[in-house]
């Protein structure tokens, strides 16, 4: 089998951490100028200095959306677990420990991703406004990558269980020999 990025969903969520940080050194002034490096510009420079009660809002409002990733991401679990038709336990055998791995990893995400903006709000709320941001789109990055991560094994989950509906159907529809109007006696 070959061994990709979606096969390790840690390790992205890994590079995102690293994105974060690279983006959060490349934007703060303070650092940037012991660096001699000019400012680059950030989409989060509206939120960076603001501590009013609208972007601390923002912030905590994304918690639920993170929750419902998280409550999604347990549907999916059992939906996926719950069912032994032989071709739900052949794909969660094929699938072995990549699936454990992006099972977690989306379970995991909708709690990183409340975690972020629970301390994204924190900081804000202390005084830190210049890091919160940074928070913030880590949580959203998080987000996104488990809502993908999820999407993309619900939808296998669905392919398998309608082959199976297909499957059943066929086996209802079928009409013994002795039913068709040619056997038939008297």
């Amino acid at each position: 089998m070959r061994r990709t990025l979606h096969d390790h969903p840690f390790s992205i969520d890994i590079l995102l951490v690293g994105f974060v940080t690279l983006h959060w050194l490349v934007t703060v002034p303070p650092i940037l100028s012991k660096l001699n490096i000019s400012r680059v510009p950030s989409p989060w420079s509206s939120l960076a200095g603001t501590n009013d009660s609208s972007v601390r809002d923002l912030y905590i409002a994304m918690f639920g959306p993170s929750a419902i990733v998280a409550g999604f991401a347990g549907v999916v679990v059992v939906f996926g677990l719950s069912s032994d038709a032989p071709r739900f336990r052949k794909f969660r055998a094929d699938a072995g420990d990549s699936l454990k791995r992006t099972w977690v990893s989306s379970s995991l995400s909708g709690f990183v991703a409340g975690f972020a903006f629970v301390a994204a709000t924190v900081v804000n709320f202390a005084g830190a406004e210049p890091s919160a941001p940074f928070l913030f789109e880590f949580g959203l990055l998080v987000l996104v990558h488990g809502a993908a991560r999820l999407l993309w094994i619900l939808r296998a989950l669905i392919g398998i269980k309608a082959t199976d509906d297909l499957v059943a159907v066929a086996k209802d529809d079928e009409v013994p020999l002795d039913d068709m109007p040619w056997r038939r006696t008297g």
